[in-house]
């Protein structure tokens, strides 16, 4: 079964924000669901100064998922962490929940795709990063690959002005995410908490000799 994941090279990453300025102008200015956060000069990489991109993590085991109180905040069969906004009470548990503050309340006025009569009684909604799935979906539907073509990949992985994002098949062995796992030394951030998140960080090379 697909489960969809990022991978993230910090050793290309070169902190140009290409991948969050991509997210405000596709989804709107208030989202804010992709940041870069600059790690300055590490030890053991040569002179390289480390910058991280992140966003959800779409979690195997979601904090948010488990904590939501009426399945607003779900798991796709792909692995996607997605969101039914008509079902979303803006209670704010996910946001509280998430040990990786990927999660902001958006005014639901700004929620294109729920019709108005639906809009009233709620100020504001939790939204996230989905991976960009309705464009994944819509261009599979076509007859295109994810990872592969820009029209079913994310934008920030389009955008991206290194190349450092690849997006792909994390259970499929013979992908472009797969491969990359296999021949670099790869972390994933706060594993310890058993979220189980799909999105890794090959470490510099420098670095990684050092291990």
């Amino acid at each position: 079964m697909t489960r969809w994941g990022v991978v993230v090279d910090l050793e290309r990453c070169i902190g140009c924000h290409s991948c969050a300025d991509v997210c405000l102008q596709v989804y709107g200015p208030r989202t804010r669901w992709r940041v870069v956060h600059d790690l300055g000069l590490l030890p053991n990489t040569q002179g390289l100064r480390v910058s991280l991109p992140m966003s959800c993590m779409h979690c195997e085991n979601a904090p948010c998922v488990e904590v939501c109180p009426t399945t607003a905040s779900y798991h796709r069969s792909d692995g996607i962490v997605a969101l039914d906004h008509e079902k979303c009470i803006g209670c704010g548990y996910c946001i509280m929940a998430c040990p990786y503050d990927a999660r902001a309340f958006t005014p639901m006025s700004e929620i294109s795709e729920i019709p108005r009569d639906k809009k009233l009684g709620v100020a504001e909604v939790a939204t996230k990063c989905t991976l960009c799935a309705p464009k994944i979906d819509e261009a599979m539907s076509a007859g295109y690959e994810p990872g592969v073509d820009a029209e079913a990949t994310p934008h920030c992985v389009v955008a991206c002005s290194t190349q450092a994002l690849t997006f792909g098949d994390l259970n499929d062995p013979g992908s472009a995410i797969s491969l990359l796992l296999d021949c670099r030394n790869h972390v994933r951030i706060l594993e310890d908490l058993g979220t189980n998140p799909s999105v890794y960080y090959l470490l510099p090379t420098a670095q990684a000799g050092e291990r």
